[in-house]
């Protein structure tokens, strides 16, 4: 968690300190060394939120499998243990959390890019003000 924390205060600085360097006609290759920061951040801090919003894309293709093997077959023993199976993944869906708080899926990805550009606009315009 604190792990992410500083992932996103970073990106937040990153982020600023690029477009900042943009707008004050900084070097090139600062404005290229910030951007390829600012990528690398962000591959850092969302690849577990794809790769859990990949894995619940796969819990949903096994409900769907198996709902329609259970409208297909006609062995009693089979269609219980597909019941069975659908129950428990129905009691029990994949769920991912940090900290027990923080739920990881792709709402992460859009709540912390919300985030970082809202912040990013108050410190473009704090600088703007001491100018």
């Amino acid at each position: 968690m604190l792990q992410w924390l500083k992932n996103i205060l970073q990106l937040i600085i990153v982020t600023y300190l690029a477009v900042k360097g943009v707008f004050s006609e900084a070097t090139t290759s600062f404005i290229l060394i910030m951007f390829i920061e600012m990528i690398q951040t962000y591959a850092v801090l969302f690849c577990p939120a794809i790769v859990t919003e990949m894995v619940i894309n796969e819990y949903v293709q096994i409900k769907k499998i198996l709902t329609s093997q259970l409208h297909i077959t006609s062995d009693e023993s089979l269609r219980f243990e597909l019941q069975t199976a659908l129950q428990y993944l129905n009691l029990r869906p994949f769920r991912y959390t940090l900290c027990r708080a923080v739920p990881l899926d792709i709402n992460l990805l859009l709540t912390t890019a919300s985030i970082c550009i809202t912040y990013i606009i108050v410190l473009l315009q704090l600088t703007h003000l001491s100018m």
